[in-house]
């Protein structure tokens, strides 16, 4: 359910975004290409937040593992999620 939430929400986001972008295109103004700027940096600073958030996740494999070319193999990962670093 919550993949869904957040894929609704990035959709939504996504559409915003181009009604931004559209309108500065039809329509060259300095309001319409401030408006476009401010969307733009709305929307980098979701990504960095997003990057932020994943920075605490760790993958690790449980045996180290070699292999040759066109060699099929099947891999198991793990992800943790590392607990946050108190200040104290």
């Amino acid at each position: 359910m919550k993949y869904l939430q957040q894929t609704w929400h990035f959709l939504v986001f996504l559409c915003i975004y181009l009604l931004f972008a559209s309108y500065a295109l039809a329509f060259p103004s300095e309001t319409a290409w401030t408006l476009l700027l401010f969307a733009t940096l709305i929307v980098l600073l979701e990504v960095f937040s997003l990057i932020g958030s994943l920075q605490n996740l760790e993958f690790s494999a449980p045996r180290y593992l070699s292999t040759h070319v066109d060699e099929a193999v099947s891999i198991e990962i793990t992800m943790n999620k590392r607990p946050k670093k108190s200040f104290g």
